[in-house]
């Protein structure tokens, strides 16, 4: 979809969207903490296949590496999201596997961000 075809009231309903994610966790969006990063790809070969993605934001902290997915899927506040958020786990244990091994001291913690709701889901296994 490019620009072009969004007419306004669709864009004005992104940019509520986004805005209402910033105003929820403002603390995901405070650069003067830590380290944030967006739209980091990753490449790297595990067992003979390779594993390559875009990791949505990565926030590097002294101890620890928070890695986000964001999710647009409109989904009913009420229903078992948990349940619906299992779908990604193992994307993002993938690129919890690749950002192990930059940072192999670190814990790390993934997590999705449902944007529409806003609702924040861990799916940290380790």
């Amino acid at each position: 979809m490019s620009l072009q075809s969004l007419d306004e009231h669709k864009l004005a309903d992104y940019w509520q969207e986004a805005q209402a994610v910033r105003e929820t966790f403002p603390e995901l969006f405070d650069n003067s903490i830590t380290s944030h990063y967006v739209e980091v790809p990753i490449t790297y070969s595990q067992d003979g296949t390779v594993v390559h993605g875009i990791i949505d934001r990565l926030i590097v902290d002294t101890d620890s590496i928070h890695l986000i997915d964001y999710k647009t899927h409109r989904v009913d506040e009420n229903s078992d999201l948990p349940a619906f958020c299992q779908q990604f786990r193992e994307q993002l244990t993938l690129y919890a596997q690749g950002i192990q091994r930059i940072f192999p001291d670190k814990a790390i913690r993934t997590s999705v961000l449902l944007t529409a709701i806003p609702r924040l889901l861990d799916l940290t296994t380790t």
